[in-house]
């Protein structure tokens, strides 16, 4: 039986979206963790001795379900996943955003992770981003993979996965839910984002103000820093805003 020859699957290093160049990069892809020591927020299910954690740390990576809402960490913790994949010789990662893959992206990747379980014993650690905008039909698609090991499904959701995720599937996940980040935690990750703009912020009476474009507690700021993060490289660095 002669071997067939698969399209090259999307890796932790080919994102659905094109490369930026650094320069260009958006601030929030370099600010992004690469580890779980520089993730910020969801004590609750990745703290010093949460499962989550443990089982990151370890490389020991179960079928999982990240339900939360938009900007909780969803998308960066897969990033760290697919860092420890790649100190690991017997996984390899691949990502799909349920919004942009067809019939053929998704066969490419589930025929590549037979391939590669089969010839060189390697799992495929899976993610799928937006997981509930496939259909019910089209989660069918995956059951089989996950059964024989050859995929480790991580899925991100916003919806209630017991509604949106075929039961099948779903009864092979661990689901992890992940809170909205408090206004202390989003403080925390502006600074960041400040200082590797070397943007020096002060807050008039030391208050967070409120941002009228989304009606929740957050920092007017990140208004200012996505606009200095837009600007080209040789233009002067800001030193000083403050914010009235």
């Amino acid at each position: 039986m002669s071997q067939t020859t698969t399209a090259p699957v999307p890796s932790a290093e080919h994102l659905d979206e094109p490369k930026a160049t650094p320069e260009f990069k958006p601030l929030a892809e370099k600010m992004r963790p690469s580890t779980l020591d520089e993730f910020v927020g969801q004590s609750g299910v990745l703290g010093d001795r949460s499962l989550l954690r443990q089982l990151i740390t370890s490389n020991r990576i179960p079928s999982m379900i990240l339900w939360g809402p938009p900007g909780c960490g969803k998308t960066t913790l897969a990033h760290i996943i697919a860092n420890k994949c790649k100190q690991s010789s017997d996984a390899r990662f691949a990502t799909l955003s349920a919004t942009t893959a067809g019939v053929k992206d998704v066969k490419d990747v589930l025929e590549r992770a037979k391939n590669d379980q089969k010839m060189f014993k390697k799992k495929t650690v899976l993610f799928i981003d937006e997981i509930h905008r496939f259909n019910k039909l089209q989660q069918d698609v995956f059951l089989p993979a996950v059964e024989s090991g050859a995929i480790v499904l991580v899925g991100a959701t916003t919806e209630n996965p017991s509604f949106s995720l075929n039961s099948a599937l779903l009864s092979r996940c661990r689901v992890f839910v992940l809170e909205k980040l408090p206004t202390a935690e989003v403080a925390l990750i502006l600074h960041r984002a400040l200082a590797h703009l070397d943007v020096e912020l002060v807050f008039k009476n030391d208050e967070p103000r409120k941002d009228p474009s989304s009606g929740s507690q957050v920092f007017a700021p990140f208004r200012i820093y996505r606009m200095r993060a837009a600007l080209p490289a040789y233009q002067p660095k800001c030193r000083e805003k403050k914010i009235r």
